[in-house]
């Protein structure tokens, strides 16, 4: 029997429109329920913060490309001395998984680093098994719930609706607000409002409007699935839906939230029942969110209909 055959790395700095496909099919083989397209791995690449450092590999087992890792500054949560670690490396070779972390960490050595973040989800044992072999530690975990849009029966979600317009809520889209700076700088601020309520093991860092703005406009980008709940002129609260693939078949969700002052009134509710309905009027089959295991947002998921399929794993190693 043939020995493992340890991968090699070469700098990704320049992807070539075949290494884009390439990324996207590995992408979709350890997620084929949460595919991408090569213009979706272009536009997450090229959007990024050009102000925080990052460094991109491709990863190849005897000359073939099997995955590609990336190390950097985390741009949610920014400070010197704090990166993440990603590697994506196609199921047939996750055994490339230590080898890949291990020379990602070995090249921040070069920088120093005391505290390193990196994600994976419970069906991936191979990456569990490499993180917490490093040291690293489960600090956050959030279901990976869906709901499958065929069984959602809208006429039972009636009554929220009317009960929001009733109290003077209007519901209304991205789409419908218009594409000016003013409706733009408006989500950003709710945006941010709101993410100071989200839980997470560290606080969050505030994206330049310009880099937040490009990374919401994705190639699946679809103003009519982000909707927001405004009460007069105020911006009240808002939930984001986004199409992943380029099929329109599946959708996930972003942030959903309510500013403090109009919680507890069912806006939130109402704002979910609408982007379902919407989902389900266009021919979606399947919703997809995740959410920290304390977030309120999980409960009114689960009572929409949304049911757990595993969890996603926030790992990180804290060096003293």
């Amino acid at each position: 029997m043939a020995g493992i055959q340890a991968p090699t790395f070469e700098p990704n700095d320049d992807p070539s429109a075949a290494t884009y496909e390439r990324m996207a099919t590995i992408h979709n083989a350890c997620f084929p329920d949460w595919p991408v397209t090569a213009d979706d791995v272009r536009h997450e690449r090229e959007s990024r913060d050009p102000s925080k450092f990052i460094e991109r590999y491709l990863v190849r087992v005897q000359g073939e490309v099997v995955g590609y890792a990336e190390t950097g500054h985390l741009q949610m949560s920014h400070r010197e001395g704090k990166y993440f670690l990603h590697t994506q490396i196609h199921p047939d070779h996750e055994e490339a998984t230590l080898a890949t972390l291990t020379f990602l960490m070995g090249r921040l050595q070069q920088r120093g680093y005391d505290h390193l973040i990196s994600y994976t989800r419970t069906d991936k044992s191979h990456r569990i098994e490499a993180l917490e072999r490093l040291g690293f530690v489960c600090l956050q975990k959030n279901p990976d719930v869906r709901l499958d849009l065929e069984q959602f029966d809208p006429s039972l979600w009636t009554e929220s609706l009317t009960r929001v317009a009733d109290l003077g809520f209007r519901l209304v889209t991205l789409e419908e607000l218009g594409d000016s700076e003013d409706v733009w700088r408006a989500y950003y601020d709710l945006d941010w409002e709101l993410m100071q309520d989200v839980p997470y093991t560290d606080s969050f860092t505030k994206r330049p409007f310009e880099v937040w703005v490009d990374q919401i406009k994705t190639p699946q980008f679809d103003p009519s699935l982000f909707h927001f709940a405004l009460r007069g002129d105020e911006w009240v609260g808002m939930t984001e839906c986004y199409w992943s693939g380029a099929d329109h078949v599946i959708a996930g969700t972003g942030l959903t939230g309510v500013r403090r002052p109009h919680r507890r009134v069912g806006v939130a509710t109402a704002l979910k029942v609408k982007a379902l309905c919407d989902l389900k009027r266009r021919g979606a089959k399947l919703i997809r969110s995740d959410n920290e295991e304390s977030n309120p947002m999980l409960d009114l998921n689960y009572r929409l209909g949304f049911r757990s399929t595993g969890a996603w794993l926030h790992y990180e190693l804290k060096v003293e």
